[in-house]
Parts: C-alpha cells; sequence; structure tokens
C-alpha cells in the first residue's frame, strides 16, 4: 500500500509546477474558513492552519500543522505537532512527533510518530498502518490496523482485523475488533469485560528484542536520520555551495537520465571492484610479494562508494529543496532543510513498511546523485572547453612598415 505513495510522493517532489498548484513558505500561514485553494497546495515553514478548502493535495512540511477544514485530496505532513481535525477525502501520511486525528479521512491512514491519538469523532475509511511509541485508538477503522506500537489502547472499533507488534495491548469496554486480534508481545493483552473480538486472539513472540530507547520512539529514529542529513548537507553548502546547487539542479531538472546515467555508473564501480579482485586473487597466486599492491585500492574504492552513497542523500535531498526553494521564497538552507525532512520521512517510511523498501529507495537516490554528478561534471567540462575556446589567443598581424 506504502510503495505507490512513495513514488507519487517522489512524483510530486521532482514535478515542474501545474496548473491550479500553489506553493508557499514563511513563518505562519492561515487558510481562512472562507478561503478556497484550487488545486495542490505545497506548504514549507513554521506554523499551517487550515480552516478553509483545498481542492487538491496537501504537501506540509512544518513545526505545527492543524487542519480544522477540508482537504478534497490527499495530505503528506511532517512536522512537530499535526493535527487533522477536519475532513480528508483521500488518504493521509503524516510523520510528527504528536498526532491527533479528530475527524474522518477517507482512504487509508499512515502515520509515523511518538505519540498518537485517533479521537472517538475520527472515522479511517481504508485501514490503518502505524510506527508509533504510544497509539490511542478511540474512532472507527474501517479495514485493518497493522504496525509497530509501542503502547496500544483500543477502545474504539476496528472492522478488520489488528496485527501488531507491541510493547504492551489494551481493549476497552468499549472495544469492538471485527477480525482477529494478533501480536507480537512479551506481555498478555489486557482485554477489558465488555470488548468484543469476533476473530481469534492471537499472542506471539517478538521478531526482535528492543534494547534501545530509540527503537521503542520512531519519531527519534526520523529525527536522527534529519539531523544527519542536515549536518551533511550544511557542511557541503559551507565548503562547495555552487558544486551543491549544481547537482541538485540536475537532479530536479533531469531527474530520468539522471536516473540512467547513475545506473551505468554504478555498474561501473561495481565491474572496476570486481576487476580489482580478481587481479588480486591472481597477482596474489602468482607473485605473492605484489598481491597486497592491490588490495589500497580496493579498500579505498569501496570506502569511496561508501561515501557517495551517503552523499547522495544528501544531494537528493538538495534537490528536493531546490524544488520547494523554486516555488517559494525560502533561503538556501531553509529549504535544504525542508526537502533533508522529506527525504528523511519517505526513507523513514520505506524502512518501516519493509527493510527492502527502504534499501531500494536509498540506491535510487544512489543512482540519481551518481547520475547527476556525472551529467554536472560533463557540463563543467563543456563549458570551460567552450570558454578556452573563446579566449584562445589571436595572432594579430604586424603593422604595414613605415615608407619615407
Amino acid at each position: 500500500m506504502l510503495l505507490p505513495m512513495l513514488v507519487v510522493g517522489l512524483a510530486f517532489t521532482f514535478a515542474r509546477p501545474t496548473l491550479g498548484a500553489q506553493f508557499e513558505g514563511g513563518e505562519t500561514r492561515t487558510i481562512a474558513a472562507d478561503e478556497t485553494i484550487d488545486g495542490s497546495f505545497y506548504f514549507a515553514g513554521q506554523t499551517l492552519v487550515v480552516n478553509g478548502t483545498i481542492t487538491g493535495d496537501l504537501i506540509a512540511a512544518a513545526s505545527e500543522v492543524v487542519i480544522n477544514g477540508h482537504v478534497e485530496g490527499s495530505v503528506m505532513a511532517a512536522g512537530r505537532s499535526v493535527q487533522l481535525n477536519g475532513q480528508v477525502d483521500g488518504a493521509a501520511r503524516v510523520a510528527a512527533q504528536s498526532v491527533t486525528v479528530g475527524g474522518p479521512i477517507g482512504r487509508e491512514l499512515v502515520v509515523f510518530a511518538s505519540d498518537v491519538v485517533v479521537s472517538p469523532g475520527a472515522t479511517i475509511g481504508d485501514g490503518a498502518v502505524a510506527g508509533v511509541a504510544s497509539l490511542s485508538m478511540d474512532g472507527v477503522v474501517t479495514g485493518d490496523l497493522t504496525g509497530d506500537v509501542g503502547n496500544l489502547s483500543l477502545t474504539g472499533q476496528i472492522d478488520g482485523s489488528v496485527d501488531v507488534e507491541a510493547g504492551s495491548v489494551s481493549v476497552g469496554p468499549a472495544g469492538r475488533i471485527s477480525g482477529d486480534l494478533r501480536y507480537r508481545s512479551r506481555n498478555e493483552a489486557q482485554v477489558a469485560s465488555g470488548a468484543q473480538i469476533s476473530g481469534r486472539t492471537e499472542r506471539l513472540e517478538p521478531r526482535v528484542q528492543q534494547e534501545s530507547p530509540l527503537d521503542d520512539n520512531p519519531f527519534l529514529n526520523l529525527l536522527g536520520l534529519w539531523v544527519g542529513l542536515l549536518v551533511l548537507g550544511y557542511l557541503i553548502l559551507i565548503a562547495r555551495p555552487a558544486h551543491m546547487t549544481s547537482v541538485g539542479q540536475e537532479i530536479r531538472l533531469r531527474p530520468v537520465p539522471s536516473l540512467g546515467v547513475g545506473i551505468l555508473v554504478w555498474i561501473g564501480q561495481i565491474a572496476a571492484l570486481v576487476a580489482l579482485a580478481v587481479l588480486a586473487i591472481l597477482f596474489g597466486l602468482i607473485l605473492p610479494q605484489l598481491g597486497g599492491a592491490f588490495v589500497v585500492p580496493i579498500v579505498v574504492l569501496v570506502l569511496v562508494a561508501i561515501v557517495v552513497a551517503l552523499v547522495a542523500q544528501v544531494y537528493v535531498a538538495a534537490g528536493i529543496g531546490q524544488v520547494i526553494a523554486s516555488r517559494a521564497d525560502l533561503s538556501p538552507w531553509l529549504a535544504y532543510a525542508a526537502g533533508a525532512l522529506i527525504w528523511a520521512v519517505l526513507l523513514a517510511l520505506a524502512t518501516f513498511v519493509h527493510g527492502a523498501l527502504g534499501a531500494l529507495l536509498y540506491f535510487i537516490a544512489w543512482f540519481l546523485a551518481l547520475g547527476a554528478l556525472a551529467l554536472h561534471l560533463m557540463r563543467r567540462r563543456r563549458l570551460e572547453a567552450a570558454e578556452a575556446r573563446d579566449v584562445a589567443v589571436v595572432e594579430v598581424p604586424p603593422p604595414p612598415a613605415e615608407t619615407s
């Protein structure tokens, strides 16, 4: 269910502006109750309050996002606090420290947070996926509830099954589960008298023993990923701002060629590693004294590949930030911070759904950055060659001889 969301999220990120789309940034933006925004709305800043209507999708990266009005499309929001009190006709994909759902959501809810409260008046139309430390589910979910939850308190209604990995599970007297209750935990679920579970109740042992406090708080993991991208990206911005901008522009303006060239460059990297490894083995067998000479370039190439893979995430975040900066009045630093946050959310959600999906997204960024870097170097060499031709010395004919 999340793979299409991730693809659409990337498409929104790299797409050029479309008719009806509006892009804004700043400290605070309030959409009044009598205000209607036709089309999709993108926002990056401090606080966003939606009291009116958005006829398209809402994509926001802000410290606080409050939706009291009506979003006729889907919502993708990241920040410290997100409140979904109004009506969302599409899906809601949210990453925040605290999330409150108080109104109807037409499709699925995907939430990655520390604390989540689904109020009694809330309805979720197509299931819920949660990666949270604490989830209080008092509303109605049409579909299944799945995910990784530290503490699950269910006093609402699930018109499907519950399949979670949790530290603790409690079902209150008003709790209703139409399907099965299946949970992985070291603790037995607390099911109050009066609760109704139509299917089976099954407890399994946890897949992975959690030993770190970070494992119990997905928001802290997301925050750590974002801070890591910020530190590395800001270092590159300070050292080589023009280089960062140029590579980010290649990703933003030519994502498909960058991806294709990046795959070719990556294959070349692997081929070089394999060739060096074969040479090292051959010389180690034939001339043992020379075999070690090929170990150093192998190690260097592996380290370079690791560094490029890490920096690739920064370049992709820079590309996202430049998209935001081109559509809203933001400084390069704030634009990169917003781009890094969006990319961190996508990586975290993909990894949460399945480790292989997160790895796939990571490799896509690697390919994009390799290709963009190669295209940037080729473009720079062409410009340098053109400049060299323009400033070439032209032989000046000698002046005519003077006649007496």
